[in-house]
């Protein structure tokens, strides 16, 4: 029987080195399925003998990988994948990481977590609708799954629409706290969506170098009153988090022109 030569995808791409092929390759495999989150990747003799590469090539793709936080390697364990590439979130309704991950099979994970009560700045107190210095609960989570650092979320909450509020009432997501513990209805949210650069804190926090882009989203929730509830900033890891927006239709020009 002969034995067809192993193929790297993608080697039709100017210039692409063969680690950034096999790279492909595992990413393709990831996000097919043949891997899932936990999964020990082949050893790299195996690795080696099934794409023709040599065992430098496959250190620096599985590395590289790692770096991006899609792979952990664990020493005595091997290496396992550690997250589904493109974790989407969806900004056409109102949902949550929490929500998005739970979607995608994925066990969220609050890995620090603080609840305290501050006075509103002038710019929260104007998209809460209340006064500066008024009272908010400010809720900070860094969220993770599989170990992974994903992003810094601080919420800041009304406290007259969640009397008695505490961390412990939390359920599996923020609004889902907001429906089934305190029957509130949420009907919109506003989104902004800018780009940052990651604080020494947050570097630390995400798993980051200081000044790395982060992707941030504010949201100013509203009940179906069209009163507010909560303000959250969501700073994310944009290679582990994505936004995703279906758009339709066209505006139709009014005026005479192209």
């Amino acid at each position: 029987m002969t034995r067809m030569p192993p193929v790297l995808p993608y080697a039709a791409r100017a210039g692409r080195p063969k680690y950034g092929q096999l790279m492909d390759a595992l990413r393709a495999r990831i996000r097919a399925g043949v891997y899932q989150i936990g999964d020990l990747i082949p050893a790299e003799s195996r690795l080696e003998a099934e794409f023709g590469v040599s065992r430098i090539t496959v250190r620096r793709a599985v590395d590289e990988l790692a770096r991006e936080g899609i792979l952990i390697k664990e020493q005595g364990r091997g290496t396992y994948v550690s997250r589904a590439l493109e974790i989407t979130q969806g900004l056409n309704t109102l949902s949550t990481v929490t929500d998005t991950l739970l979607q995608m099979g994925l066990t969220p994970e609050n890995v620090e977590i603080t609840l305290e009560m501050e006075e509103a700045s002038e710019s929260l107190a104007a998209a809460l609708q209340i006064e500066p210095g008024a009272p908010v609960w400010h809720l900070f989570r860094l969220r993770s799954a599989h170990s992974a650092p994903i992003c810094l979320t601080d919420n800041y909450i009304l406290p007259d629409h969640v009397p008695g509020f505490s961390s412990e009432l939390l359920r599996a997501s923020l609004y889902e706290t907001y429906e089934q513990v305190y029957g509130l209805t949420l009907a919109r949210g506003e989104e902004i969506v800018t780009a940052g650069a990651a604080t020494p804190e947050e570097a630390a926090k995400l798993d980051l170098r200081p000044g790395a882009p982060l992707l941030i989203v504010a949201r100013t929730t509203y009940l179906d009153n069209n009163q507010p509830i909560e303000r959250a900033v969501v700073r994310s890891r944009p290679d582990r988090y994505q936004y995703a927006v279906t758009l339709t239709g066209r505006p139709r020009n009014r005026g005479v022109g192209t």
